[in-house]
C-alpha cells in the first residue's frame, strides 16, 4: 500500500510539507476550525495522514522509512505546534507518530531482551 502511495504522485500526496503549501494547511485550519467538511481539502489530508498511519502499523522497516520521507518529524512538529492547529489534525498525526515510537521502542525492547535471554 506504501508503495503505491508513493508512485501516485504529488498532486495526490497533499502533505502540506513545503512553505508554501503548510500556509495553506493552516488557512484550511482557520476556515474550518468550527465545522470540518467531509469533502474539504482539510479532511482529504486528515484521511491521508490516517492511512500513512495504518500503513506503519507492523514490523516493515522500508514501509516505516517511506513514511518517514513522506511526513517527517520537522514537519509534523512544525504542524501540531501552530496556533491554528485544529484538533482534528493533531489526531492522525499523534497516531502516526505513536505507532512508529512503540514500533522502534518494541524493537529496542527485544533487542535487550534477545541479548539477556542470550547470556
Amino acid at each position: 500500500m506504501c508503495v503505491q502511495l508513493i508512485n501516485v504522485g504529488e498532486e495526490v500526496l497533499l502533505f502540506y510539507n513545503d512553505r508554501n503549501s503548510f500556509q495553506t494547511l493552516l488557512e484550511l485550519m482557520r476556515s474550518e476550525r468550527d465545522r470540518l467538511d467531509a469533502a474539504s481539502p482539510l479532511m482529504y489530508h486528515i484521511s491521508l495522514v490516517q492511512l500513512l498511519a495504518l500503513c506503519t502499523e507492523g514490523k516493515n522497516v522500508y514501509t516505516e522509512i517511506k513514511c518517514h520521507s513522506l511526513l517527517p518529524l520537522d514537519d509534523i512538529v512544525r504542524v501540531v505546534t501552530h496556533s491554528d492547529c485544529v484538533p482534528e489534525v493533531i489526531l492522525p498525526i499523534h497516531t502516526n507518530v505513536m505507532v512508529l515510537v512503540l514500533s522502534e521502542s518494541s524493537t529496542v525492547f527485544d533487542t535487550n531482551i534477545s541479548a539477556f535471554l542470550q547470556m
